[in-house]
């Protein structure tokens, strides 16, 4: 999608949703928030998202969390206006607490310019660059659900 922007409105995130990333779209994830180097994404503790034993599925919380690092990447990448792709290389996660409410996911990157150096580096080199965000779940009483770290690499498209 060239125009981000479009994303934080709840109408287009939920057909980008629909389009592109269809079992997001049934897990109701919503876009909380989305600027500069922060997104955040929230994920609705609701029977599609939970497991036999009611608690948050674990593939829901990846999903979410994967949403909340790659639509930095994806941000910076319609900025730049090349034809980027972008693709999860390695994940890493750690569970700390059954998920029993809504949690939300934030990707703070801490290091402003991780992103906008690795999309320029691509662009002047044509190779691969990796680089790695962490996203962490809060629940809505700001307990520590989980905390994920996705390796993304990050190409140039041939033309």
């Amino acid at each position: 999608m060239k125009n981000l922007e479009k994303l934080k409105n709840p109408f287009w995130f939920k057909l980008y949703l629909f389009s592109n990333l269809r079992a997001a779209f049934f897990a109701s994830i919503s876009l909380l928030s989305l600027s500069g180097s922060k997104s955040q994404v929230l994920l609705p503790y609701k029977k599609m998202n939970l497991n036999p034993f009611k608690t948050t599925y674990f593939a829901s919380m990846c999903m979410a969390s994967e949403l909340s690092t790659g639509v930095l990447v994806m941000q910076e990448i319609a900025k730049s206006g090349y034809k980027i792709s972008m693709f999860v290389l390695d994940m890493n996660a750690k569970f700390i607490k059954r998920g029993l409410k809504d949690i939300v996911f934030t990707c703070d990157d801490t290091d402003k310019a991780l992103i906008k150096n690795a999309i320029a580096q691509t662009i002047a080199t044509g190779e691969d660059v990796v680089i790695s965000l962490s996203s962490h779940g809060v629940d809505i009483d700001g307990v520590l659900i989980s905390e994920f770290t996705y390796f993304w690499t990050i190409k140039l498209k041939k033309s």
